[in-house]
């Protein structure tokens, strides 16, 4: 467990396997933080140690943004340090040193029982004996997606916006032949009503991200989609052609708490 959640102590063991993953530091006070990220490229993913379900977890773009976040961290905890990682983009890497909510979607994709496996390892058995091999497993037949649930119509007054601190109060597992056919199951699953034309979007969308959000908002107009975004978004998507009614980020909290 230790070597697990140790950043230094990980990296070392990832090193001796041979693992390739992104750069990332342990850093101790503010400046060391700055030095070190300039080595390591914006973005950064920024998080204390010891921590579940990416508590207090932040993805900084600049140097303003993380020293900010550095400052406030250190000011809240002297005694330990903070990790920053190059942040991928688009993409998710994890290492869990515990059975994570993970394991069940896992067991169930590829078929594999892994938490009788795992029983019968703690109880001596070896791995290799146990007729599934080890390394990377075949790739499943069906595509399979992980779709969060979210609380915030039951709870008001909850934080709305997502990053990469957990937010979703479950999940449900969609499988199907292709990609839209399992996304669309894991959205009817979720409770998640998917229109398919003349539906409202409710969108604020982080200056970095305008690119890849405007080729998704384009596929939206050709299918009659409005939009309800607050002012950068609006004034993106005016810019491009877009049906949108600009609103306040205040107004923007209520109509999701209402939609």
């Amino acid at each position: 467990m230790d070597v697990s959640e140790d950043r230094e102590k990980f990296d070392e063991l990832l090193e001796e396997l041979n693992i390739n993953r992104p750069k990332g530091k342990v850093v101790w006070n503010l400046k060391q933080g700055l030095e070190e990220t300039e080595n390591i490229g914006y973005p950064v993913l920024v998080r204390p140690s010891y921590v579940l379900g990416g508590q207090g977890m932040e993805i900084t773009y600049a140097e303003k943004e993380l020293e900010h976040y550095l400052k406030n961290a250190f000011e809240k905890d002297k005694k330990n340090p903070v990790l920053i990682d190059r942040y991928l983009l688009g993409r998710e890497i994890e290492a869990n040193p515990r059975a994570s909510r993970t394991v069940p979607y896992i067991s169930k994709v590829s078929k594999v029982p892994i938490v009788e496996l795992a029983t019968r390892v703690m109880l001596g058995e070896k791995l290799k004996k146990l007729g599934y091999g080890s390394g990377v497993y075949k790739e499943a037949e069906l595509v399979s997606v992980k779709v969060p649930v979210f609380s915030t119509q039951k709870l008001p007054e909850v934080e709305v916006c997502l990053g990469p601190e957990m937010r979703s109060t479950g999940e449900v597992l969609g499988m199907g032949r292709n990609f839209e056919e399992t996304l669309y199951k894991g959205f009817v699953a979720s409770g998640i009503k998917v229109e398919k034309e003349k539906g409202i979007i409710l969108a604020t969308i982080n200056p970095q991200d305008y690119g890849e959000f405007l080729y998704i908002a384009k596929a939206f107009n050709e299918l009659n989609y409005k939009f309800i975004a607050t002012k950068g978004t609006a004034k993106l998507l005016r810019s491009n052609g877009s049906d949108v009614l600009g609103v306040k980020k205040s107004q923007m909290e209520s109509l999701i708490t209402l939609m």
